[in-house]
């Protein structure tokens, strides 16, 4: 593969990955402004969060409790994570670290 290629698919996956990261922070819920960012994104960010058959809380402070039901949560931290990763793959793809993702052109290319 064409080394100008595959500097313009590391930018590709960088830029994708950024805005992943900014789309994932933005669709959080659970944030605390007094812990800040780091605090939140450790301890109560979600992306996702699911509570099929479960009790509501009673109060502001109880949580639900969900014995007889299913809950799912998806924390940020994680989606976060995994965007990191991408992102990391990406930059070692610009600096020719990494080989491309593009798996099939070799098949099409041996034809």
């Amino acid at each position: 593969m064409e080394i100008r290629q595959l500097k313009k698919e590391g930018l590709f996956t960088i830029t994708t990955s950024f805005v992943l990261i900014v789309i994932a922070l933005i669709l959080s819920s659970g944030y605390y402004p007094a812990g800040g960012l780091l605090w939140s994104l450790n301890h109560e960010m979600y992306v996702f969060k699911v509570e099929v058959g479960c009790e509501a809380p009673l109060t502001w402070a109880q949580r639900s409790s969900c014995e007889d039901g299913f809950a799912m949560t998806v924390q940020t931290k994680y989606v976060i994570s995994t965007l990191a990763l991408l992102l990391v793959y990406g930059v070692g793809q610009y600096l020719e670290f990494f080989p491309s993702l593009r798996f099939w052109s070799k098949s099409s290319q041996a034809e």
